[in-house]
């Protein structure tokens, strides 16, 4: 009789452990919603977000703030909740009513809102004629000579068509008045990694010059 009612049990466990999991899924999705509904309290702690060390955002941020230390360290609080992408980074401050990070101002959302700094706004404008003082560059570089769709990619990356794009995203054209891209109807295979800051809008970059 043992024997029989531990396998019963042990068949039931199959049954409810899944509903059990699923149920607590769902209670941590609901409690995660509930966050971001929240109101902001004045007298409430701020929840710092940072990225992850390695990060060039991350170390974007410390060198344009002068947040590091007497040995030029990152200073960053070790309070700070580490996420490891933009993505999880706008995901988390968006869900908390007291969340406060830093990204990228094309990476901003209706649920992300940038800060003024000094009074001024986080605008392309502002950006363009050097009010924001809260600014980096996105440097793309390369190690060796370049191969003919390579510096054709680099070429485009630089015309009217891609920086209408970089516009598009939120981003600061780097050029205004760039040249016209003419396609040379070459192939071939172009690799590019980097930060994922910038990933979506390298991804236009690839589909438009395809």
């Amino acid at each position: 009789m043992k024997k029989e009612s531990s396998k019963k049990i042990y068949k039931q466990w199959w049954l409810w452990g899944p509903l059990i999991i699923l149920a607590v899924i769902i209670v941590t999705v609901l409690n995660l919603d509930q966050t971001s509904s929240q109101e902001f309290e004045a007298n409430r702690s701020i929840n710092v977000y940072t990225r992850e060390i390695g990060s060039g955002t991350r170390s974007a941020f410390t060198e344009v703030t002068d947040l590091v230390d007497e040995n030029g360290d990152d200073a960053i609080t070790l309070s700070a909740a580490v996420q490891n992408s933009t993505n999880a980074t706008m995901q988390a401050v968006a869900r908390d009513a007291h969340g406060i990070s830093y990204a990228s101002l094309g990476s901003l959302s209706d649920s992300v809102k940038p800060l003024k700094v000094n009074g001024v706004a986080a605008t392309s404008e502002n950006i363009q004629a050097g009010d924001y003082e809260l600014t980096r560059n996105f440097n793309v570089v390369y190690g060796k000579e370049l191969s003919e769709v390579t510096q054709d990619f680099w070429d485009f990356m630089f015309s009217a068509q891609a920086q209408d794009l970089v516009g598009e995203d939120g981003f600061v054209a780097v050029d205004p008045s760039a040249p016209e891209y003419e396609a040379k109807g070459l192939s071939g295979k172009i690799s590019i990694v980097g930060s994922t800051s910038v990933e979506p809008t390298v991804a236009r970059f690839a589909e438009a010059y395809t």
